[in-house]
């Protein structure tokens, strides 16, 4: 499965001679990516103000799926003005690396879906406790949105989650977002990377890169 961390411009140099080196971040140190599939964005039709308080996709629009190169992106508004433009550093990680710390934010339409998938069909090398299904079971009965956190240990059962993430309606909003991350422990060395792509190329280029990527990336990834 590949992965993608996005990086200032400014750092190439040393990604190429030492890696991924490992961050800060809200989930704790590590190395902070997405897995590299398609994902459909979202707006609120009626008011921007409430995105967070919508209780269905029948009050949202959708875009058809798109890359999740970029999902990130929106990290570096702020530093546009100064010229730190960012680079989506593709990799794949080595077997060391796993397991990963996986977040999911789960909006509350999608909620029914997932819960009940996960306690159905147990995805293996997902780690799930009690105490997280109480958490998102109390969370489905008060029609709110919840997040799925915790270790996932092999590239095969990230794809497992995710499968089961877009079937319950998995969508960023159209703003950007951090709803999926992926959180490496251990440094990322240079000879797993596998490609730095600017982010600031044409819609025409971008357009004819998403069209390469193949809609079922992490499925064949993890050997489905």
């Amino acid at each position: 499965m590949k992965f993608v961390h996005l990086a200032p411009r400014d750092v190439v140099g040393m990604i190429k001679r030492r890696g991924l080196r490992m961050g800060n971040g809200i989930m704790g140190r590590g190395v902070y990516a997405v897995p590299l599939f398609r994902l459909p964005r979202f707006s609120v039709k009626e008011s921007e103000d409430d995105d967070d308080m919508f209780d269905d996709w029948s009050e949202c629009d959708f875009s058809t799926p798109t890359s999740t190169q970029d999902l990130w992106r929106f990290l570096f508004s702020p530093d546009r003005d100064r010229g730190l433009r960012p680079i989506a550093v593709m990799f794949e990680p080595p077997a060391e690396a796993w397991p990963a710390d996986v977040r999911l934010d789960l909006w509350a339409p999608m909620m029914e879906v997932f819960v009940r998938g996960l306690k159905r069909r147990p995805i293996e090398g997902v780690q799930v406790t009690r105490e997280d299904f109480d958490y998102m079971e109390r969370a489905l009965s008060e029609r709110a949105g919840a997040y799925f956190i915790g270790p996932v240990h092999s590239a095969a059962a990230l794809g497992a989650l995710l499968r089961l993430y877009l079937k319950a309606g998995g969508h960023e909003h159209a703003s950007g977002g951090d709803d999926v991350q992926v959180v490496f422990r251990r440094p990322i060395p240079p000879k797993y990377i596998q490609r730095l792509l600017a982010l600031s190329q044409t819609n025409h280029e971008a357009r004819r890169r998403r069209e390469r990527m193949p809609a079922d990336a992490f499925d064949r990834d993890d050997g489905n």
